[in-house]
């Protein structure tokens, strides 16, 4: 069960569309001959969008995840996604090719692994802040300082999920895709406001793009942990839509004045 940072109440489906369509990718991968009929329409299109990749086995234990975790970090900041290579990884992890291809199918197989639970743990944080305010400012507000605490605490994670956009084609596009529907539905809950006027469909993928945007260049810049500090004018930016210019500022003004 997931509780929705927005503030609905607990769901069951699982976000996104990953759980049913992971299988089926999981399934053509090793058998090229399903009959791929069986699949909705919508998950189809996805389908073919996420370049057939395959989701995370649950073979590949922990400690294997963080050290290409490590890898894949060193990799991207170094060469990008697209020169990375599964020697490169297995080098960099010191595990053997044959560890490597137990768990995984490739080299994109894997990232869509450590992506995944980078972005599974990148969204606990987010939940448990968010849960324990009472309104959607408060909620938008606690998320997303928790969102940057966490990217400048693990910059490891946070290269991954932020990563190499331009560079990694279809593959990258698609991990980026998921981060961007885990937290959308959180934002466009102001929308409900009776405050709120009429808004474009395409502004909360323009906000949380803009600020995956700031977030990369810190991160790739090595100032990972100046991040925090944004928080207030990241908040005003994110509400104004939403509130207006004014109540946006006052609420960034409480989160500044609550600063250490």
């Amino acid at each position: 069960m997931r509780l929705d940072w927005a503030g609905e109440q607990p769901s069951t489906r699982p976000p996104f569309f990953l759980p049913s369509l992971a299988g089926t990718m999981a399934n053509e991968s090793r058998h090229p001959g399903l009959d791929r009929t069986a699949l909705a329409g919508d998950d189809r299109q996805r389908w073919r969008a996420a370049g057939r990749l395959a989701p995370p086995p649950v073979s590949a234990d922990h400690e294997l995840r963080r050290r290409l975790t490590a890898a894949w970090a060193e990799s991207i900041a170094v060469r990008g996604y697209s020169r990375t290579t599964v020697q490169h990884l297995v080098d960099s992890s010191r595990i053997s090719r044959s560890t490597f291809y137990d768990n995984f199918g490739s080299k994109d197989e894997a990232f869509v692994a450590i992506h995944t639970d980078a972005l599974a743990s990148l969204g606990m944080h987010v939940t448990v802040a968010a849960a324990a305010e009472p309104t959607w400012p408060r909620k938008v507000t606690s998320g997303l300082a928790a969102a940057l605490e966490v990217a400048a605490g693990r910059p490891q994670e946070a290269r991954l999920l932020v990563g190499d956009l331009f560079g990694a084609g279809p593959r990258m596009g698609y991990c980026h895709d998921l981060l961007l529907a885990r937290f959308t539905p959180g934002l466009a809950a102001g929308r409900r406001s009776n405050r709120a006027p009429p808004l474009p469909s395409s502004l909360e993928t323009a906000l949380l793009g803009s600020l995956i945007g700031i977030v990369s260049s810190r991160v790739h810049s090595g100032v990972g942990d100046t991040l925090p500090a944004l928080a207030p004018s990241m908040t005003e930016f994110i509400l104004a839509p939403y509130l207006g210019v004014e109540k946006a500022k006052r609420t960034a003004g409480v989160l500044s004045a609550e600063a250490p």
